[in-house]
């Protein structure tokens, strides 16, 4: 009875560990899938910790949006703040340190981060809550889309719109002249 039990339990561990590894398998398919997708996709994403505003997890395509690449930022203290262009930083800031205090568990902002060559980029993120199993705030999750191109399209659209205003006006002064 003992070796008939023991046939069977072995067989038993035999099949659960065949069945583990099949899993295991997919599950590796489906982090490189995942991994894939992060690092070819046109969001960056970033994991901030509430308690020093330090980075701790950042997608690999960070360094095709800002040039730096996750393992030099990842870590370094007020490293996003810092590359903050001054003119925003005091506002996003600011719904920082709202986020976990507000009415909701996300806020939408629009400010400028600092390219490592040297240039800012318009960045459009979404600033997202995390909290710890008892409720408490303990992260914020970031992902940002670069919208440089159309900041600079606005730009353009209203330098040519004032440009246009100014020549109605000069038609106009023109007209009544004579």
């Amino acid at each position: 009875e003992i070796r008939r039990l023991n046939t069977s339990l072995e067989q038993r561990v035999a099949e659960r560990t065949a069945q583990l590894a099949e899993q295991g398998q997919e599950l590796r398919e489906a982090k490189g899938f995942l991994e894939h997708l992060i690092a070819t996709s046109q969001v960056t994403m970033m994991r901030i910790d509430l308690h020093d505003v330090t980075l701790t997890y950042v997608s690999p395509n960070v360094q095709r949006l800002l040039g730096y690449p996750a393992q030099e930022i990842i870590g370094v203290p007020m490293w996003w703040p810092e590359h903050i262009h001054r003119e925003d930083r005091e506002r996003v800031l600011a719904d920082l340190v709202r986020l976990p205090h507000g009415p909701a568990d996300q806020v939408e902002l629009e400010h400028r981060l600092l390219h490592k060559d040297g240039n800012y980029r318009w960045i459009y993120a979404v600033l997202r809550l995390e909290r710890d199993h008892a409720g408490n705030p303990a992260s914020v999750l970031a992902y940002g889309v670069d919208i440089t191109d159309r900041k600079a399209a606005e730009e353009a659209l209203q330098l040519a719109k004032e440009e246009a205003e100014r020549a109605s006006l000069a038609k106009s002064e023109f007209l009544s002249r004579m």
